[in-house]
């Protein structure tokens, strides 16, 4: 299916698998929401949107899915690594490519990891802890150092992976290579707290950057992980799992700024950050 995407300023055409791969693929509601809306996470789209539009640089985009975010990348004229383990996934991004006539992508069918050689993949997440038995394969791995010398803008959204994929860029982090990270974290998964991936807060903190949690339409500076962590658990299980007890993970979405980086967004007057 072929359909549009436009927000702001940000148009072009993208093509989606048809629903009967959905469900055997995963993100089926990242491309109806696309199909529908004409557009995918509307506050993610204009902070990336914003950000790329005065500043250019190289943009990585870890877990592409069907190119979404990458797409971006490239109307705001950047370089942009797309990287996507999923072979479906990967084939209609590449056909979105095509019918726009985009340049400067490298697509690199993946998994961006620490481990060395291979590691296992449902289409949707490698991660130990959520990895379900259907459409599984083994899918060769990279990491972030061996990928690039710089990054503007990285996006990651790997269903819980995140912590493993900062990991290997190490070398890209200490030498403060990276300016600006929009990710996905897995707070809660199987109804447990994941320490790995609330660690990971901390560790982006050690390496210079400021985070804020994207909440609709602003962002808010987190400045305690541990009471934010606190906060994140305490609604989930007191409202969240409540409304819908068959859930039994829980995320949220994160903009990482470098120190060295730019914060190009209006300060509120009660604190937050709008987008």
């Amino acid at each position: 299916m072929i359909t549009d995407v436009e927000f702001n300023d940000v148009k072009f055409k993208m093509c989606i698998p048809p629903v009967n791969l959905h469900n055997s693929y995963h993100a089926g509601n990242v491309q109806s929401e696309i199909f529908h809306n004409k557009v995918w996470a509307l506050d993610e789209s204009n902070i990336m949107n914003k950000i790329l539009k005065q500043f250019k640089g190289p943009v990585i985009d870890v877990g592409s899915n069907t190119g979404y975010f990458s797409f971006i990348g490239l109307i705001n004229e950047c370089p942009v690594i797309s990287i996507e383990a999923n072979p479906i996934h990967t084939e209609y991004l590449e056909k979105t490519i095509a019918i726009n006539n985009f340049s400067n992508i490298q697509h690199i069918e993946k998994f961006v990891s620490t481990n060395k050689g291979e590691c296992n993949f449902d289409g949707w997440t490698g991660n130990d802890k959520l990895i379900s038995n259907d459409n599984n394969m083994m899918v060769k791995c990279i990491s972030l150092d061996e990928l690039c010398d710089e990054c503007l803008f990285l996006k990651i959204d790997v269903e819980g992976n995140e912590p493993d994929v900062i990991k290997s860029a190490k070398n890209l982090l200490e030498q403060s290579k990276i300016k600006y990270i929009m990710f996905e974290i897995t707070y809660l998964m199987n109804d447990v707290l994941d320490n790995e991936n609330i660690d990971m807060l901390s560790v982006l903190n050690n390496y210079g950057f400021t985070l804020y949690e994207i909440t609709p339409g602003n962002m808010n500076e987190i400045i305690d992980i541990k009471n934010k962590v606190n906060k994140w658990e305490w609604e989930y299980f007191n409202h969240h799992k409540k409304a819908n007890p068959s859930i039994t993970n829980a995320g949220s979405n994160i903009l990482a700024i470098h120190n060295s980086a730019v914060n190009i967004f209006t300060k509120n007057k009660n604190g937050s950050y709008h987008i």
